[in-house]
């Protein structure tokens, strides 16, 4: 038998106590971050559960002769009083004729719904080609040039130009001095001491632009910008100059971009925050748009970055976007965060891409978002997923349902009150949580994980439905599980987008919705 000489022995016991020593401060806080972990999916659960998935038989029978009609006024309404500057607004009328705008209501989120908004006119010069309806393209085009003329200007004003040697930023809104004096509204951005608000650069040095430009207009210009260019192809001279107004704005974003390192700039020269890189293995999704656009109108230039970037920096891989967190935090960052993925799952034909694409999307951001009653995202996942009509068929009627439910008090697009909240719609108990992070010990140490939770707010836990949600610019970044508030205005009206866009999205790029009659 051989014995081990003390000393010996005292040194390995001393080995081991002090290796669990260290071990155990880590392994403590890797439980503590494995729990925080696991709240921020437990807490938002209600807003993902497959008990919210609704029931078809509940639906109103969809009158497609209706919603064509609603379509038409809401576009007729759009084209005359929402985009006098060419990039969408709201408005105000002296009375309930609305022929006579009193002010114009400008968002500061202009570059976003004026990309919702492109997304709505592609879907519908798509439904002209489809249906063989030479007016509804013409009308379509028409407008699309509008918009794109309005886009054009959310690049040129603030980096003096347009084309690859100027900057990438994109003004959230912009106004000309002649527009100061015959756009009643704009004056704001006239404001001389308001630290968002810049001279334009170069020739457009005195106009004025909203600056502090975020991921929301970021997202929405580049879903309008690249559907645009992809799907309006046609040889007429009004399509070719659409387009080549187009690849002339995607070769600016692209040389930014890359020149910025994907960062954006504010009027002051420096970084605004916004960063569109990848981090933390997720978030790539911005990257490969950007260099997907360069790569289609300059395949010369960005193609092989793209792929670059697909392959050697594996950002196939990690075009993930938006966690559950955001049911009780950011919810608009679900709307911003579906127009990017949108667009790049549009914009990619390659089989094998498409479908990692569509993998990350359907474990990401759509999981969280698939059963909140949301027709714009759910006639997205229905044009993404190159579904065949009856391919989803519930989806399909919960986009038609929430399309007619507009009809209720959502037509015209004015602040009619909303319906009530049926009795069976329960609040959830999210003081239970809030307690937790004020008075337990665990709790109180990862409460700064949890800071933009709002968990002091009344939720419900189902989402509203159309009827029950009060009118706004667009209604789908608003949160669904927030009650609404009544508002009454009949003389301000908003764009229609809300409607147009899922309307346009559904009948031209999806093919479901028909032209006239109903469901058979």
């Amino acid at each position: 038998m051989k014995i081990r000489p003390r000393k010996r022995l005292q040194l390995n016991t001393y080995r081991v106590t002090s290796i669990i020593g260290l071990l155990t401060p880590v392994m403590f806080l890797g439980s503590i971050f494995g729990y925080a972990g696991y709240l921020f999916q437990e807490i938002p659960s209600f807003g993902t559960d497959e008990s919210l998935k609704p029931d078809p038989s509940q639906f109103i029978d969809v009158n497609y002769t209706r919603l064509a009609e609603m379509a038409e006024f809401y576009d007729e309404r759009f084209e005359a009083w929402h985009i006098p500057i060419n990039f969408c607004v709201g408005a105000k009328f002296t009375d309930q004729n609305y022929n006579v705008c009193s002010s114009y209501a400008f968002s500061d989120n202009g570059a976003l719904w004026t990309g919702s908004a492109m997304a709505g006119y592609v879907g519908k010069y798509l439904a002209g080609i489809k249906e063989g309806n030479a007016i509804l393209k013409e009308d379509a085009l028409r407008v699309i040039e509008k918009l794109v003329q309005g886009m054009s200007m959310m690049l040129a004003v603030p980096n003096g130009g347009l084309g690859p040697q100027y900057g990438a930023t994109v003004a959230r809104a912009f106004a000309s001095p002649e527009h100061r004096a015959t756009i009643p509204g704009c004056q704001y951005l006239f404001n001389m001491n308001h630290f968002k608000y810049f001279n334009g650069t170069g020739p457009y040095s005195d106009w004025r632009w909203s600056d502090f430009t975020s991921n929301d207009e970021y997202g929405g210009f580049y879903m309008g910008l690249g559907l645009a260019y992809k799907f309006i192809n046609g040889t007429s001279p009004l399509e070719e100059s659409i387009r080549s107004t187009l690849a002339v704005m995607i070769d600016q974003v692209c040389a930014g971009m890359l020149r910025s390192n994907f960062l954006g700039i504010t009027g002051h020269g420096g970084p605004s925050g916004v960063d569109q890189k990848m981090l933390g293995f997720q978030g790539a999704t911005w990257t490969l748009l950007v260099l997907k656009m360069g790569a289609l109108a300059h395949p010369e230039k960005y193609s092989r970055l793209y792929y670059h970037f697909v392959a050697e920096e594996l950002h196939a891989y990690f075009n993930r976007e938006s966690g559950p967190q955001e049911i009780l935090s950011n919810y608009f960052a679900y709307n911003f965060g579906m127009d990017v993925v949108f667009a790049l799952l549009m914009l990619e034909e390659d089989p094998t891409l498409l479908n990692l694409y569509l993998e990350n999307f359907h474990e990401t951001i759509w999981s969280n978002v698939r059963y909140h009653r949301n027709p714009y995202f759910n006639s997205m996942y229905l044009a993404a997923n190159r579904f065949e009509p009856g391919d989803s068929l519930d989806y399909e009627l919960d986009v038609e349902d929430q399309l007619m439910e507009f009809d209720i008090n959502h037509f015209p697009d004015v602040y009619q009150g909303v319906e009530p909240v049926p009795g069976n719609y329960e609040l959830v108990n999210l003081s239970r949580w809030e307690n937790f992070f004020q008075n337990s010990a665990i709790g109180v140490m990862i409460s700064p994980l949890f800071l933009e939770f709002s968990l002091d707010k009344d939720v419900y836990n189902k989402p509203l439905t159309v009827k029950m949600r009060k009118t706004s610019i667009f209604m789908w970044d608003g949160n669904p599980f927030h009650p609404s508030s009544n508002k009454i205005d009949l003389l301000k009206e908003e764009p229609g987008v809300s409607f147009t866009a899922p309307y346009w999205i559904s009948r031209g790029f999806c093919g479901f919705i028909e032209t006239t009659g109903g469901r058979t």
